[in-house]
């Protein structure tokens, strides 16, 4: 059944609400009786309807409020800040909805859903209150529909990452050289009077995080635009880490350019043997125990370097009879973040809101599914027991997949110097001066548990991912660069994708995953640059080479959002104006007998998949 909620305020099936709210039972298309809930404040665009994913409304707050540690900005340095360019603030709903993001009318916080409150020790000896990101932030959707307002916990955000961060430092910079937003920004942190050493101080804090900021944009800086959808998450990570080793200047140049979409989460817990779009992080790496509570090794690895992207605190110095290294990890919410989406279910097609499924039509495209052996790659789930199935994800090399290989490749090259990590394990040797940041990444990710669970070694995950690397997935063959490859002109460029087309690393491959609920996660490609479900079935050459992303406006005939001039805010290119291809926006490959379909069985395929 789905449930509408349309405010913060009511008690419905183990969710707490506060406050007076207006009860109003009506039947639904289906003949159940749907909650519809009128409460203040609601949704800028009306009530919001969940599906049913096996959480519980209580779950679902805890899920959009957990603090992973992430630390981005003081909360009341937040709620004070004014957009660069006015006397508005940072976080109206109206910036927030411009950054794709969603004001949260549920659970009463006037920060954006996913952004939450993060209080309690961390390696500069803080205890004020910060305000980070949690999963929720990048892994929550919505879709419109008519008058229906749709959200999906798991699944992908379409919200502008790389435009928060732009506008989040200029906004900063705005307030340190304007000396009337200065005054305004110090009165609304500090009170209307405020102590000269109490004012010297916060402005010099201001100052410091304007050149974090600064020095983090830099680094990440590249020529693409993500646009709403994508982030070049690992990208940002690799470089987080370079940043925070303590290295001299100047550091390795390695832009952030290869954005990808946010990946959904439904079913993830059970991939083996590696999560993420590539094969950078393995799982499992074997069940451990917490104060009682069991967490598998190598989804903590992956959540705790997803942590450093997000801005969770880290010092990497040695303390004496300690052992692994102090940081904001909040390692209990972490294992239990983990284990509820181990019982998050892939969003069943909504026949109540949706047209409803030509059963005829999909049973033609089950056939087709069959015929044409999808099945091989990605493997059909039975709804019902979709979360106790056990599977083997299918990796496919580069070469073999043709999709744009710049999300494997970076991840495979990106190099850093190590500054204070330099002498320390890693992941086959000891770490040099320069090298793959992957191995960085290891050790500080490891360590950062280590620290949490009071444990003497991280040497546990160092041998899970060393055998990894040595044949844990099915290496791709050497081969000569691809016939029909993208070209560049940039030699870095070209060097770079000739090595990662030709060398035989186990994470040069791209994930094939279960495709339960993939209706509910367009655009499609890891990297976003298919808007629809049928287009992907096109053969390459007749796919779009542009359209318009951000929209909500859900297209159930073609199965993703509407994408045409006006649909959507960011307008996603795969070519440049000179014609050639960008890197990380190539809309090519995957095409498994596609040019072969007539248009009938597309839509019966595209008909199909909508069942799963």
């Amino acid at each position: 059944m789905a449930r509408s909620f349309g405010g913060e305020t009511s008690s419905s099936g183990g969710r707490v609400f506060s406050g007076i709210c207006a009860l109003a039972v009506a039947a639904s298309l289906s003949g159940l009786a749907t909650l519809a809930i009128s409460c203040a404040p609601t949704f800028a665009q009306g009530a919001v309807t969940y599906l049913d994913q096996g959480w519980t409304d209580a779950e679902k707050q805890w899920w959009y409020t957990a603090s992973q540690g992430s630390r981005l900005v003081p909360l009341s340095w937040l709620t004070a800040l004014e957009q660069r360019d006015s006397t508005d603030k940072f976080l109206s709903d109206a910036n927030v909805r411009k950054l794709g993001y969603l004001p949260d009318g549920t659970t009463g916080s006037a920060l954006p859903l996913g952004f939450v409150v993060d209080q309690g020790p961390a390696p500069d000896g803080s205890q004020k209150p910060w305000v980070g990101m949690t999963c929720a932030a990048c892994h929550t959707g919505e879709f419109t529909y008519g008058q229906h307002r749709v959200r999906l916990d798991g699944a992908p955000t379409l919200a502008d990452f790389q435009s928060l961060m732009e506008e989040l430092l200029a906004s900063l910079a705005a307030t340190r050289a304007d000396p009337q937003k200065l005054d305004r920004f110090v009165s609304a942190v500090l009170g209307t009077s405020p102590s000269a050493p109490d004012r010297a101080t916060l402005i010099a804090d201001l100052d410091r995080q304007i050149v974090w900021f600064t020095r983090l944009a830099a680094k990440n800086a590249a020529p693409i635009r993500y646009g709403h959808g994508r982030l070049d998450a690992q990208g940002h990570i690799l470089n987080k880490i370079a940043l925070s080793v303590g290295a001299a200047e100047p550091l390795i140049h390695f832009p952030s350019d290869a954005p990808a979409s946010y990946p959904f989460l439904w079913t993830t817990p059970q991939h083996a043997p590696a999560v993420q779009w590539n094969g950078i992080a393995p799982q499992p790496l074997g069940d451990q125990i917490f104060n009682g509570k069991t967490f598998d090794f190598g989804a903590m690895l992956r959540n705790t370097t997803e942590l450093i992207g997000v801005f969770g605190s880290l010092d990497v110095n040695i303390v004496p009879g300690k052992d692994g290294y102090d940081s904001s990890l909040r390692f209990e919410n972490m294992i239990d973040l983990e284990n509820l989406v181990k019982r998050l279910k892939s969003p069943r097609w909504p026949q109540q809101l949706l047209p409803p499924i030509d059963a005829n039509r999909a049973n033609e495209g089950r056939a087709l599914y069959a015929k044409h052996k999808c099945n091989d790659c990605h493997t059909v789930l039975d709804p019902a027991t979709e979360l106790e199935t056990k599977f083997t994800i299918t990796m496919t090399g580069l070469k073999d997949i043709g999709t744009d290989i710049w999300l494997a490749c970076n991840a495979y090259l990106h190099e850093s110097k190590s500054g204070l990590l330099e002498g320390r394990p890693g992941l086959f040797d000891t770490i040099a001066d320069v090298g793959l940041t992957f191995n960085l990444l290891i050790n500080m990710s490891s360590n950062m548990i280590a620290r949490a669970r009071q444990t003497p070694s991280s040497e546990p995950a160092m041998n899970a991912h060393r055998n990894l690397r040595r044949g844990g997935l099915v290496a791709t063959a050497a081969a000569p660069a691809v016939a029909g490859a993208p070209e560049y002109d940039d030699p870095v460029k070209a060097q770079r994708a000739q090595r990662c087309r030709t060398d035989t690393d186990p994470i040069l491959a791209y994930k094939a995953r279960p495709l339960n609920g993939i209706w509910a996660t367009a655009p499609y490609l890891h990297n976003g640059s298919v808007p629809t479900l049928y287009e992907l079935l096109l053969p390459p050459n007749q796919r779009k080479t542009t359209f318009w992303v951000g929209g909500t406006q859900f297209d159930p005939n073609d199965v993703g959002f509407k994408s045409n001039p006006g649909d959507g805010p960011f307008e996603f290119r795969v070519r440049d104006a000179n014609g050639k291809i960008i890197p990380g926006n190539d809309n090519g490959g995957h095409d498994y007998g596609a040019a072969s379909m007539t248009n009938e069985e597309r839509r019966a395929l595209v008909e199909y998949l909508k069942t799963l």
